[in-house]
């Protein structure tokens, strides 16, 4: 692998050097042509890392597929056929959207429940492990339900990259104090579900997308709080940090 990487930069050097010798896109100098082509080195280590994915059967990172896009954007940009600033955020966004329709899903939904036998059938789609008084879920692609009448509530820390979680507190066991509940996803959908009674204090942000929050509601996104009546003296209570880059995010009473 590491010799035909090579033998490729070598290819690719050569052809830059090359360009100067034509007539080619205005590029009259070996130094112009470097700062035309350079961004080829971005997309060939791009591509040997999906190729390389592919046939360790693995899905392709986003990273990898993100430096080949930009990298293609700025050649387009330098050649000018494309103005990179008009392009890259459309761009990204329809790498992010090719994803989520083709990327490799898990079977189903993944369900978390502490210490039990189900959050291990998916550990290439999801990882749970405590730090401390800490629980951490973190997903990466696919939908998260983490919940049900086994799970003891702790302060938690719930992160998925792309797909949906669905947070339900409503048979959950609600310890004694405050607990904070921090739940983020980068880009999909988060929907957290809170029983009737249950003292909360919410700080919602949506940064593209809809945003609900019990009563209020705001469809461009932004950032919203709530906090019961009687939160500070109640004793048993829950702290909600939500936070969705792309999607949308609701929090409901039962």
């Amino acid at each position: 692998m590491a010799n035909r990487m090579l033998g490729i930069v070598l290819l690719v050097t050569g052809f830059i050097f090359v360009v100067p010798n034509f007539d080619w896109w205005e590029v009259w100098t070996v130094k112009l042509s470097f700062w035309t082509f350079w961004p080829l080195y971005l997309i060939i280590w791009g591509a040997i890392n999906v190729i390389d994915s592919f046939r360790k059967r693995r899905r392709a990172g986003l990273f990898s597929l993100t430096v080949i896009v930009l990298g293609t954007l700025l050649i387009l940009d330098r050649l000018h056929v494309a103005s990179f600033s008009a392009w890259a955020l459309p761009g990204i966004l329809i790498l992010f959207g090719l994803m989520l329709l083709f990327g490799r899903r898990p079977k189903g939904n993944v369900s978390i429940i502490r210490n039990s036998q189900q959050a291990e059938a998916y550990v290439d789609e999801v990882t749970q492990e405590l730090s401390g008084d800490v629980a951490e879920i973190r997903g990466k692609m696919g939908d998260l339900f983490i919940g049900g009448p086994h799970w003891e509530l702790k302060d938690s820390v719930i992160e998925q990259k792309v797909g949906s979680v669905r947070v339900d507190l409503t048979e959950t066991t609600i310890p004694l104090g405050e607990t904070v509940l921090e739940v983020e996803c980068k880009m999909g959908d988060v929907f957290i579900l809170v029983p009737e009674g249950l003292p909360v204090t919410v700080q919602a942000t949506c940064r593209v997308g809809s945003l609900s929050l019990f009563q209020q509601i705001n469809n461009g996104g932004g950032k919203l709080h709530h906090q019961s009546p009687g939160y500070e003296e109640a004793e048993r209570k829950v702290r909600i940090i939500a936070e969705v880059k792309i999607g949308d995010l609701s929090v409901k009473r039962a």
